[in-house]
C-alpha cells in the first residue's frame, strides 16, 4: 500500500507544475512560445503515433529513428533537470529499443 501512495504522489508532483515552474522559464529564454503542457501533449502523441508507426513494414526506420530521438531529448531532460538515475534509465533503456 506504501508503494502505491509512493506512485501516486510523485504523479501529483510531475503533474502539479513542479516540472512547468523549470521549464517554462527556459522555454521563453529560447522564444519557444508553447506551454509547457501542450508541449508534453504532442510529444505524448508522437510516441503513441511513431509507436504505432513500428507496425507498419515501410515506415518502420523513420519511426525508429524519430522515436530514439524523442528518447534522447527525454534522457537531455532528466539530466537538465537534476533528476536521479533511476527516472533516466527508462528513457535509455526505450531509446536503445526503438533504436533497434
Amino acid at each position: 500500500v506504501d508503494g502505491v501512495k509512493d506512485i501516486v504522489k510523485e504523479l501529483e508532483d510531475k503533474l502539479s507544475g513542479h516540472y512547468n515552474a523549470t521549464w517554462s522559464p527556459i522555454f521563453k529564454s529560447v522564444g519557444f512560445e508553447i506551454g509547457v503542457h501542450l508541449f508534453r501533449y504532442a510529444i505524448g502523441a508522437a510516441e503513441i503515433i511513431f509507436g504505432l508507426l513500428l507496425l507498419v513494414s515501410p515506415l518502420r526506420p523513420l519511426a525508429s529513428l524519430i522515436l530514439t530521438a524523442i528518447m534522447g531529448g527525454a534522457i537531455y531532460t532528466h539530466y537538465t533537470v537534476n533528476d536521479p538515475v533511476s527516472e533516466i534509465i527508462p528513457s535509455a533503456v526505450l531509446g536503445g529499443l526503438s533504436f533497434v
